[in-house]
């Protein structure tokens, strides 16, 4: 699994409005347009955001790459985008939210996906205005082509709404993406909770990375919750009477999800106490078959000291059968001992 490292350093002392991408991704952007109407559908990349016109149909203007700054402020001018949130669209550890402004909605959310078996986080920003919706991602690759494919064929009624119905599209998206990441944490779970009581301590390394990402999932989920539900009880003008319900299901799966995720943590923990207390009974049997071992040396060592004294006079010691007597008692001692910690049951 990957753990995505944030730089905010660069947050101390900088001027309000400072435009500085904290990624790591330094792909070239990309602008990719989907335009759609009940009866048309259009797809294509501009070589410039300067080319792109507005029209009459729904307009999703994917923006791939965050690390042209000159590009980032041209595309602010041009959508009136206030330069405080393009901050936060460039500022990668910026909680997820949901912003009402004069002229445009504005949202942060954390997309997470699984690409080639590692947990890929990304910054994902949207912004909707009349008819428009502009993402903003850090880098190629998204969770987002069941919704291009559904535009494309026109499946459902995405093509027969507004730009509101497209935006709950892309959340509802983001969000069924966290129950995919949730399936794959209780798969693994699973194998190494087989691996744990099959002895291997190994695998407690991936319990702990998993601990990691449900903690990176929750911090990512909890900030959603909290602004849909708040998004949901207040005057929205962007967002149609038709279109407000389906936030109602998304804020359901969200919370859903967060339950999950909240389950995944107690069974994270729940394997971490059975792999302490595994090594706490192998260390337990270890220490109680080294003190058998010493219990039993313990009254050999008392008649090898005794026996072993410069005496003149000690009874037995002149007999050539005394070496051949020793033994036999040590080993008969030894016998009885072992039957004594056998009955008692001590190991």
């Amino acid at each position: 699994m990957n753990e995505k490292k944030l730089d905010n350093s660069q947050n101390i002392n900088e001027v309000p409005g400072t435009l500085h991408y904290r990624g790591k991704y330094r792909d070239d952007i990309t602008v990719e347009v989907i335009e759609y109407d009940q009866y048309n559908f259009s797809r294509y990349e501009l070589d410039s955001i300067s080319e792109f016109k507005a029209n009459e149909k729904v307009q999703w203007i994917n923006i791939i790459g965050l690390n042209d700054i000159s590009m980032l402020e041209y595309i602010g001018e041009l959508f009136n985008i206030h330069r405080i949130d393009l901050e936060d669209i460039l500022n990668v550890s910026q909680r997820s939210k949901i912003e009402q402004k004069e002229d445009y909605l504005f949202s942060i959310y954390k997309m997470v996906y699984l690409k080639e078996g590692i947990v890929i986080h990304e910054h994902v920003s949207i912004l909707m205005a009349d008819q428009i919706l502009l993402t903003f991602q850090e880098a190629q690759g998204d969770v987002f082509d069941p919704i291009r494919k559904r535009l494309q064929t026109d499946g459902g009624q995405i093509r027969k709404l507004s730009v509101d119905y497209l935006y709950y599209s892309l959340v509802d998206c983001l969000i069924d993406q966290y129950f995919e990441i949730c399936t794959y944490v209780q798969e693994i779970f699973s194998e190494a909770e087989t691996l744990i009581l099959e002895g291997d301590n190994k695998s407690m390394d991936h319990v702990y990375i998993l601990r990691k990402e449900l903690i990176y999932l929750k911090n990512a989920i909890v900030p959603i919750r909290d602004s849909l539900s708040r998004f949901l009880k207040s005057k929205n003008q962007f967002i149609s009477e038709d279109v407000s319900p389906y936030f109602s299901d998304v804020l359901d799966n969200t919370l859903h999800a967060l339950d999950a995720i909240n389950t995944f943590r107690e069974m994270a923990n729940s394997l971490y106490e059975m792999q302490i207390t595994k090594a706490s009974n192998d260390m337990n049997k270890i220490m109680m078959t080294l003190t058998v071992f010493s219990a039993i040396f313990i009254p050999l060592s008392f008649l090898a000291g005794v026996f072993g004294m410069n005496f003149n006079v000690l009874p037995g010691i002149t007999s050539k059968y005394s070496f051949v007597l020793f033994i036999t008692g040590c080993f008969l001692i030894i016998c009885i001992m072992i039957w004594f910690f056998k009955r008692k049951k001590w190991f």
